[in-house]
């Protein structure tokens, strides 16, 4: 996901270019008992394009399962649950109307056994009906999938043989009528990103539609979140060089209605998130809906383990311009195949 970065970085500090504050954080003693600290930021604008801004907290902690978080999703009305580049995850309350509080750090898979080939966790999805969460690990095209009892599956996606080298699925999402679509990490120029279109769980038997999804130039996709009326929002990043990195990232409304087999699926920008809000790698969204038809959007990032970087929540309120309902539907053999 962000080796590039990663790889700079180390670059300049055998160059003798980047100061210690730039280094990579030391090791910690491990340390699993530590809790996280929330601080709510101040200085924020009141509008980030079509969204309101309505809070920010940095989120800190030196608890050994703490940082890089690069998927969120919503596990129900007041809680967000967060995924990490270690295969952590971090569960957030988040209840309407009240302050937030990080809770419970730990290993996404049980007990700490951790493969080291499905580390990099980089997306999640979530049904409300059945608990079921699905998470995808970048460069093995591998999706897992864990039932509300624990039980666990993973297989690599088809359809992902022809996908870059160092890439895989970034973002992956579970739409109200059962489809998935999946997104690789590429910014993709005038072709777009790899995407797939599962007409039902995709480690059922159903097969994918192939299509490409492009955002603005230069932007590469990393996160998406529903709304109930299946349109998608997708977080898009790009990043410059730099001691640090400057990042920017933008939300994408996009409408799975419009997707087709070998073409190019595209949205609309409706918020950048660049300064005077605080600017950082955001990578994971997630959407509540609102009682007044508004919506609720968190984004998370992943401050790859950085000093420079840090872990940023923001909660956003956006109130859509219409309530078209996506067209698309499932197939008729769709319905949450599982194998």
């Amino acid at each position: 996901m962000m080796r590039r970065i990663r790889l700079f970085l180390i670059v300049l500090l055998v160059a003798g270019l980047a100061p210690g504050l730039w280094w990579r954080m030391p090791l910690p003693p491990l340390r699993h008992d530590e809790g996280v600290t929330v601080t709510r930021l101040s200085g924020l604008p009141a509008k980030v394009g079509e969204m309101e801004v309505e809070g920010a907290w940095e989120l800190e902690s030196r608890n050994e399962h703490f940082g890089g978080f690069s998927a969120l999703a919503m596990t129900d009305g007041s809680t967000l649950l967060a995924a990490s580049d270690k295969a952590r995850f971090m569960r957030i309350a988040v209840p309407p109307g009240r302050n937030i509080a990080a809770g419970e750090l730990g290993y996404f898979r049980p007990g700490g056994a951790q493969d080291k080939r499905l580390s990099d966790l980089e997306a999640l999805a979530h049904d409300p009906e059945t608990g079921m969460i699905w998470g995808s690990y970048e460069n093995l095209n591998t999706i897992e999938r864990v039932s509300a009892d624990g039980e666990r599956k993973t297989a690599r996606l088809p359809g992902t043989g022809g996908w870059p080298a160092r890439s895989g699925a970034e973002a992956i999402e579970r739409l109200p009528d059962g489809r998935f679509v999946v997104i690789a990490e590429s910014r993709g120029g005038d072709a777009g990103s790899p995407a797939l279109l599962f007409p039902g769980d995709p480690l059922g038997k159903g097969e994918p539609l192939a299509f490409r999804f492009k955002g603005p130039e230069g932007y590469s996709p990393t996160g998406a979140a529903a709304l109930p009326d299946g349109r998608l929002l997708v977080i898009m990043r790009t990043w410059r060089f730099g001691v640090p990195p400057a990042f920017r990232c933008l939300i994408v409304l996009a409408d799975p209605a419009q997707i087709a087999s070998g073409e190019v699926w595209t949205g609309r920008v409706v918020a950048r998130l660049q300064p005077p809000l605080p600017s950082d790698n955001y990578e994971g969204i997630a959407v509540r809906p609102r009682a007044d038809g508004s919506f609720t959007v968190w984004v998370i990032s992943d401050d790859n383990f950085m000093r420079h970087q840090r872990t940023l929540l923001l909660q956003l309120r956006w109130q859509e311009r219409t309530h078209e309902k996506a067209r698309g539907k499932p197939r008729a053999s769709s319905k949450i195949q599982q194998g």
